[in-house]
């Protein structure tokens, strides 16, 4: 939403907004939490935030793969290659 604008503090409260609204209506395993991990991932990944970063993209990566329908989807390779590219970095 705003991750691509560089207005990363907007971004992560939005995002966090949606983690919270999602939790409350018990969807924790839907495809939108994983995408909404991923995504305050990447914002904490841009910020030099390694140790949050890591933590969303394991999350994502685990919420994809509870999920039956998820696990052979698209989304799992784009989790698994935005995590790839951090862990890459990070060298």
């Amino acid at each position: 939403v705003y991750d691509n604008e560089v207005d990363y503090k907007k971004a992560q409260k939005q995002y966090q907004r949606a983690r919270l609204i999602l939790s409350a209506n018990q969807t924790q395993e839907s495809s939108e939490m994983s995408e909404i991990e991923r995504r305050l991932a990447g914002l904490y990944m841009n910020q030099g935030y390694s140790k949050e970063a890591e933590d969303y993209y394991f999350s994502s990566l685990k919420l994809c793969l509870q999920n039956k329908d998820l696990g052979s989807s698209g989304t799992l390779q784009e989790i698994i290659a935005d995590y790839m590219s951090f862990l890459l970095k990070l060298e």
